[in-house]
């Protein structure tokens, strides 16, 4: 059992530092100056800048009650439609 525990350790161990490693040279190994990983994970924003603009640009005139934020499971989970009868905007 002991055995099981240490192999699965060093497995666990190497797996982790071999994910690091992977990650490492694909972000620095670089095609047109532009990162390998960039090609591979292509919904990844690298405009890291993004959520800061949009946040600058937003209507300070509007008032609401309540705002959601988030990915696309935030914006299609919640149905307006109930806040609205509520009287929520």
């Amino acid at each position: 059992m002991k055995n099981k525990l240490v192999n699965t350790f060093k497995y666990l161990l190497f797996f982790i530092i071999f994910y690091y490693i992977f990650y490492f040279l694909m972000f620095y190994i670089k095609i047109n100056n532009k990162p390998i990983l960039k090609y591979l994970q292509k919904e990844m924003i690298w405009n890291r800048n993004l959520f800061e603009y949009t946040l600058k640009n937003y209507s300070d005139i509007n008032k609401y009650d309540i705002q959601f934020f988030g990915s696309s499971h935030t914006y299609r989970t919640f149905d307006t439609k109930i806040f609205e009868k509520k009287g929520i905007n």
